[in-house]
């Protein structure tokens, strides 16, 4: 063999036996991280309650699961327990991303007003639970609350019915200054389909602008004089336009 093929061999031979044991080296520290992250996720459910209601509500076999499969020797890496792990992951990345956790009462936390102490640790709170001497009366889904709910008609409205902004809305400059009033961007859950949210797009209108202003304190019932007054200067909805007939009748064919 020539002796610059010989040195050229045994540079590769060298190259691939720092590649695999940098591979090897690479896998390990993936397998120690998962194994550690999995044990942070269940070192959280175990001492979290908060956490620890949530899953005594949707999902109440999983601690016993997870507590029997490493009490039988199972370690992180096996495929029930990698699952298991990654569940707890999502929840965890669930309650801390997003503002209202689906099937359960978010950011809400216990608040007395009392100047008396207390003990009780966090708990999840379902929808529906009367809060007592607390700064709230009750705790409710609003997802669910509002996907019962059906538009109402603002004309034929009762008095008791509430007014108030979409919560999640965003108010648009005009694209060119002085030209256009700009629009407000809203999002609302789609009648037809409530897992679904719907875009609207409304013009900044001196109405509306002044409708919202009304109702940036609070919600009001369409009762109110000033909200009254400023839905009484919009123009009525035109009644409906009877069936008329057709300019031309159809024409008719005529057999010899």
């Amino acid at each position: 063999m020539p002796v610059d093929l010989a040195r050229q061999a045994r540079a590769l031979l060298h190259d691939t036996q720092a590649a695999q044991a940098e591979e090897n080296a690479l896998r390990q520290a993936i397998a120690a991280e998962t194994e550690r992250l999995a044990q942070q996720a269940w070192h959280i459910t175990c001492t979290n309650p908060v956490m620890q209601a949530f899953l005594d509500n949707t999902a109440p076999q999983l601690t016993d699961d997870i507590a029997r499969r490493l009490a039988d020797g199972q370690t992180w890496s096996s495929k029930q327990l990698r699952k298991r792990a990654a569940y707890l992951w999502r929840v965890i990345g669930r309650a801390a991303a997003k503002t209202t956790p689906r099937d359960w009462a978010g950011q809400t936390a216990l608040i007395p007003i009392t100047n008396h102490p207390t003990t009780h640790p966090p708990t999840l709170l379902a929808a529906g639970t009367p809060l007592g001497d607390l700064a709230a009366i009750a705790v409710e889904n609003v997802h669910l609350a509002r996907a019962r709910t059906t538009p109402t008609d603002l004309h034929t409205a009762t008095p008791g019915t509430l007014l108030a902004p979409t919560p999640l809305h965003f108010t648009e400059p005009p694209t060119i200054p002085h030209h256009t009033a700009g629009h407000i961007r809203c999002y609302v859950i789609d009648p037809t389909d409530n897992s679904h949210l719907r875009q609207i797009l409304l013009r900044r209108t001196p109405l509306l602008e002044s409708v919202l202003t009304l109702l940036a304190d609070g919600s009001a019932s369409p009762a109110h004089p000033p909200v009254r007054d400023r839905m009484g200067t919009a123009q009525p909805r035109p009644p409906p336009l009877p069936n008329r007939p057709a300019a031309l009748p159809p024409a008719r064919h005529h057999r010899p």
